[in-house]
C-alpha cells in the first residue's frame, strides 16, 4: 500500500494530484482530493513542475461516487444524483507495466458500475485489492474484463489500443487466467486458504457473459468452478470476515442458476440451511428485504425441482400412484405463496406512493432488485403447477397458481421496474437474466413481448452478450406459442 512518508524519507511531499494539476487550481491532498471526490475520478499523484517528485511507491486511490454530488455521465447515460453509491475509498497498487490502466480500469470503472447485489457489494473492492497482488489468476482476469469493457467504451481509451487490440488482450489474460486457476484447483489443500479462486472462477464466468453468446460455459464455470469451491471451503468458513461478505455476494447466483435450470443446489443442504439462519439471527434487521428472499427463492427452487419429479412420474406411470406425495407438493407451495404474500405486506410500507414521492424506489437498490425478485417468484411459483395441472391430485382453485390478470399484473411490474433498474442504477444487467426469462415466459402479447426484447437488449449495451442467445430462446418459445392449463380456468 502507499508509504508514510517522513521526515528522513527523501522523496518530496506531492502537493498536487493530476486533475488539479490539468485544471491548475489547489489541491486539498492528501489522495483521494476533494475535487476527485465530487467528480468521481480516480485521484493520482501528480508528476512534474509544481507537483513535487513523484514518490517511488506508486499507488492509485480510487473514490465511488459520493451522494447529493452533481449528476455524472457514464456510459453515455446520466446518472441522477439520488442514485449515487455512498462514498468508497480503496487503494490499489500499481504494477510497473502497461496494465496499471487496466487494473485502476476494473475497480474504478467496472466494479463500480456493475453492482451485483447492492450495499453488500461495496466492500468487495477493498477485499480484492488486498487479494489482487497474491494471485495472479486474480490479477490476468481483472485485465481481461478491464480490456473487453474498454474496448466497448470509444472514449475510454486512445484509437490506438481500442478495437482488435484491447479483445487480444482480454482473450490472453482470460487464458492465462484459466490456465493459473485450473493449476490452483489441482492443489486441493489450497482451496481454504486461497479464497480469491473462488472469484476468479466467478469472474471468468461473467467474462463468457460478456464475450460470447454461450451459457453452457457460464453453467459450467459456476456448477463446476465457483459452486465447487464454496462446497469445498464448506459453511464453517463463510460465517464471519471476508467468508461471510462472500457468501452473501455469490449465493444469488447459485440460486439464479439452480432456477433458470431447474437443477438441485448444494445450498438446500441441512449445513447451509443452517449457515444462512446463523445469519440471519446475527442480523435481522438487515436480511430483510434482499436476503430473505433469497431464502424464498431457494425453497421455491427446491419446490420446483420436486414438483417436476413427481408431475413426471404420474405421466410415466401405467397405474395410478399414491398421492400423498402431491399433497404434500401442494402443501408445500401454498406455504410458499403465503410466505411471498408475508413478505410484500413488510415491504410494502417501504415503497414509494403516488402521495408519498419522497423516496424514489431507485435509491433503495437492495429493495429494488428483492422487489423484482418478488414478481418473478411469483409467478414461477405458478408455473410450478400450472404448466401440468392434470398431475396434481387437487382441483385449480386449490393449487398455488395465479390467474391470468394476476400473471399479468406481475409482468408488467417486472418490465417496469428493471427498467428503472437498468436505467437509473449502477446494478448490473446480469442480476436480471430469471427475471426477464420468467417474463419472456408468460409475454403472449406483442406489446410484452417487444418489452421483453428491450430490455434483453438494454442489457446486451452493459455488456452482456449473453442475453444474444437468450432473445433467440423467447423468440423461438414465442413461435410455438400455447398458455400454461392454469390459464384455461381464470
Amino acid at each position: 500500500m502507499m508509504s508514510l512518508l517522513g521526515p528522513l524519507d527523501k522523496r518530496l511531499l506531492v502537493r498536487r494530484c493530476k486533475a488539479c494539476q490539468r485544471r491548475k487550481i489547489k489541491c486539498s491532498m492528501p489522495t483521494p482530493c476533494t475535487y476527485c471526490v465530487r467528480t468521481c475520478q480516480p485521484c493520482e499523484p501528480a508528476s512534474g513542475a509544481g507537483a513535487g517528485r513523484e514518490p517511488r511507491s506508486k499507488a492509485v486511490v480510487f473514490t465511488l461516487p459520493q451522494t447529493g454530488a452533481k449528476p455524472i455521465r457514464k456510459g453515455g447515460k446520466t446518472l441522477d444524483q439520488h442514485v449515487l453509491l455512498s462514498p468508497t475509498v480503496y487503494h490499489v497498487d500499481l504494477w510497473p507495466d502497461s496494465t496499471d490502466q487496466h487494473v485502476s480500469h476494473f475497480f474504478d470503472v467496472f466494479l463500480a458500475a456493475n453492482d451485483f447485489s447492492g450495499t453488500s457489494w461495496r466492500s468487495l473492492p477493498i477485499s480484492l485489492s488486498e487479494m489482487i497482488a497474491d494471485s495472479s489468476a486474480l490479477k490476468d482476469v481483472a485485465i481481461a474484463l478491464a480490456a473487453l469493457d474498454c474496448s466497448r467504451r470509444p472514449h475510454s481509451a486512445p484509437t490506438a489500443e481500442r478495437g482488435v487490440s484491447l479483445r487480444q488482450t482480454a482473450l490472453s489474460s482470460y487464458s492465462r487466467a484459466l490456465q493459473e486457476v485450473r493449476v490452483e484447483l489441482s492443489t486441493p489443500n489450497q482451496l481454504v486458504a486461497r479464497e480469491s479462486t473462488v472469484w476468479v472462477t466467478f469472474f471468468l464466468g461473467i467474462f463468457e457473459l460478456m464475450l460470447e453468446s454461450n451459457e453452457k460455459n457460464w453453467e459450467k464455470h459456476f456448477l463446476y468452478g465457483t459452486s465447487h469451491l464454496l462446497q469445498v471451503q464448506g459453511p464453517k468458513c463463510c460465517g464471519t470476515g471476508r467468508g461471510r461478505e462472500r457468501f452473501l455476494a455469490l449465493r444469488i447466483f447459485e440460486i439464479s442458476r439452480a432456477l433458470i435450470y431447474q437443477n438441485t443446489t448444494f445450498l438446500a443442504e441441512p449445513e447451509w440451511l443452517e449457515l444462512a439462519q446463523q445469519l440471519k439471527e446475527e442480523d435481522r434487521e438487515g436480511w430483510y428485504p434482499k436476503e430473505a428472499m433469497y431464502d424464498l427463492m431457494l425453497s421455491c427452487s427446491v419446490l420446483c425441482t420436486r414438483a417436476t419429479y413427481y408431475a413426471d412420474a404420474v405421466e410415466a406411470a401405467s397405474e395410478t400412484l399414491d398421492t400423498s406425495d402431491g399433497f404434500a407438493v401442494i402443501t408445500e407451495g401454498l406455504y410458499l405463496r403465503r410466505c411471498l404474500s408475508d413478505w410484500y405486506h413488510q415491504i410494502e410500507c417501504r415503497l414509494p406512493t403516488a402521495r408519498d414521492p419522497s423516496t424514489p424506489l431507485q435509491t433503495n437498490m437492495e429493495l429494488l432488485i428483492a422487489l423484482i425478485y418478488y414478481h418473478a417468484l411469483s409467478i414461477f411459483l405458478s408455473g410450478c403447477f400450472d404448466y401440468r395441472l392434470s398431475c396434481f391430485p387437487a382441483p385449480p382453485a386449490s393449487l398455488p397458481i395465479l390467474t391470468r390478470t394476476q400473471v399479468e399484473r406481475h409482468l408488467a411490474s417486472i418490465l417496469s421496474l428493471t427498467e428503472l433498474a437498468l436505467n437509473k442504477t449502477w446494478l448490473t444487467g446480469v442480476a436480471f437474466l430469471f427475471p426477464l426469462r420468467v417474463a419472456a415466459a408468460r409475454a403472449w402479447s406483442a406489446a410484452d413481448q417487444n418489452e421483453v426484447v428491450q430490455r434483453l437488449r438494454s442489457v446486451r449495451s452493459k455488456g452482456f452478450s449473453i442475453t444474444n442467445l437468450f432473445e433467440e430462446e423467447v423468440n423461438c418459445l414465442w413461435e410455438e406459442g400455447g398458455m400454461p392449463d392454469g390459464w384455461k380456468w381464470a
